[in-house]
């Protein structure tokens, strides 16, 4: 009844706030790790050369070129899939586990 939608409700929340938190603080290197998959040389001196040589070296450049909250480009996103996926697991695991091994 009442008790059990007041906990499920908790866990979303609570689950909700450690993916936001998860996905805030991780959300830069995804952005440095799809940068280095993404990019193509560069032709200097007729030479191809690599804009990014590392995670580090692309986080710094992507802040300089972009500014720095480009390391956060499409947090949006990013949270609605975070906090909904991670969310819903928390107040659907319990039900459907319970279901599948007949307890209700």
């Amino acid at each position: 009844g009442k008790d059990k939608r007041k906990a499920a409700i908790q866990r979303f929340l609570g689950a909700g706030v450690g993916a936001a938190a998860a996905e805030i603080s991780t959300l830069p290197v995804d952005i440095s790790k799809v940068r280095l998959q993404t990019q193509t040389p560069l032709l200097v001196d007729g030479r191809p050369v690599m804009r990014y040589n590392g995670m580090l070296h692309a986080m710094f450049r992507v802040s300089c070129d972009e500014g720095f909250f480009a390391l956060w480009k499409g947090i949006g996103p990013a949270l609605t899939r975070q906090v909904s996926y991670t969310g819903l697991s928390f107040v659907l695991y319990e039900p459907v586990r319970n279901f599948v091994a007949g307890k209700g």
